[in-house]
Parts: structure tokens; C-alpha cells; sequence
């Protein structure tokens, strides 16, 4: 069995979900941190919004992941974002 069949076969297998069955927010939380370097910035040191907005995506997605208990899910939108102050290299960035 090759490395692909053996990954749609896991996908196949996969539990059905009770959607009738509640999950605390508590239980789907999770905490991402990152050392912004050199790649995340600028000429000048400061971090890329892009770089922010990514992490703050895939710790959605992490959380999306294990509240629904399916290994897909996508963002529908974004329909605001704030940056509160700017972020430098060697700043560590943890997304609220």
C-alpha cells in the first residue's frame, strides 16, 4: 500500500461527530507563541503584518481543528484586523 492510500484510507475512517453534543470553549482552546526573526521582517525590523495575520489564521484553524474534531476546515472570512503596536525581530508573538 503506498503512503497516499494509506492517508485517503485514514480519511475514510474517520468517527462521525455528534453535532447534538456540545464542547466547552475551554475544551478547543489552545496557545501558539513564535520568535518573530529576520525572514518575518522588514529592512527595518518590524514584522510584516502578513506574518501576524497568518499566525493568528493557523491558531483559528488549530482551534477549529479540535473543537469540531475534522481535519478540515478553512477561514470563510476575515472581515476586520487591528494591530495594536507593532511587532520587531526577537519579539516573541502570541495571537489573542
Amino acid at each position: 500500500m503506498s503512503p497516499f492510500e494509506k492517508i485517503v484510507n485514514r480519511r475514510k475512517t474517520l468517527p462521525k461527530v455528534d453535532l447534538a453534543q456540545g464542547r466547552s470553549i475551554a475544551y478547543s482552546r489552545s496557545t501558539t507563541r513564535r520568535l518573530m526573526e529576520l525572514i518575518d521582517a522588514n529592512a527595518h525590523g518590524n514584522v510584516h503584518g502578513g506574518v501576524i495575520m497568518r499566525m493568528v489564521d493557523e491558531s483559528a484553524a488549530l482551534v477549529a481543528i479540535k473543537h469540531s474534531r475534522s481535519p478540515t476546515v478553512v477561514t470563510a472570512r476575515v472581515e476586520r484586523f487591528d494591530f495594536l503596536a507593532p511587532a520587531f525581530i526577537g519579539d516573541v508573538v502570541s495571537p489573542l
